[in-house]
């Protein structure tokens, strides 16, 4: 087996994984009466993402079991990376809505949780450029997918301030 192969089956494994933990919060939330809409929304697409992810690295190793083409594979292991992010980044904005909305409109929790995840994620991004040789300056912050990722993250974040802060006070429900 190659490591390719190797590769994309953990990341197989870790999406069926993600698959069961997003339902598992799910559940929980619904039975216990913390029904969240956007949490539940976020983690209901998260889902799906995730079922993508699954589909789409079994067809990489269905590809490269029949020697495709390595142009055709990147495009195949692209694409599963981007959803596997997508769905990790709806899944890690869940969690700080939730928490947000547990905690009694504190903002500590998420900013904890979210500040936690993007130094892993720095951190994990200063490895792998090391480990390809990449040594530029701020190489840690020039993998594309990642800072889209955690763009959308701090778009999250900062939409839990401007709450806290009372922006969205102005608006009137239409009743």
């Amino acid at each position: 087996m190659s490591d390719t192969e190797t590769q994309v089956k953990n990341w197989l494994l870790l999406s069926v994984e993600l698959i069961g933990v997003t339902l598992t919060i799910l559940t929980l939330m619904w039975t216990f009466d913390t029904l969240i809409p956007i949490v539940s929304y976020m983690l209901l697409v998260a889902f799906i993402i995730f079922i993508n992810a699954v589909t789409t690295n079994s067809k990489l190793i269905y590809e490269a079991a029949h020697d495709a083409d390595k142009q055709i594979l990147r495009k195949w292991e692209s694409f599963a990376e981007y959803s596997f992010g997508i769905g990790f980044t709806l899944v890690i904005c869940a969690f700080a809505v939730g928490a947000y909305v547990i905690l009694g409109e504190d903002l500590i929790g998420p900013t904890l949780f979210m500040g936690s995840a993007w130094i892993i994620m720095i951190i994990y991004n200063a490895i792998n450029a090391k480990t390809k040789g990449k040594m530029k300056k701020l190489a840690a912050l020039r993998d594309f997918k990642r800072m889209l990722w955690l763009a959308l993250e701090l778009i999250m974040l900062l939409l839990l301030y401007l709450d806290y802060f009372g922006v969205w006070d102005w608006i009137q429900p239409i009743a």
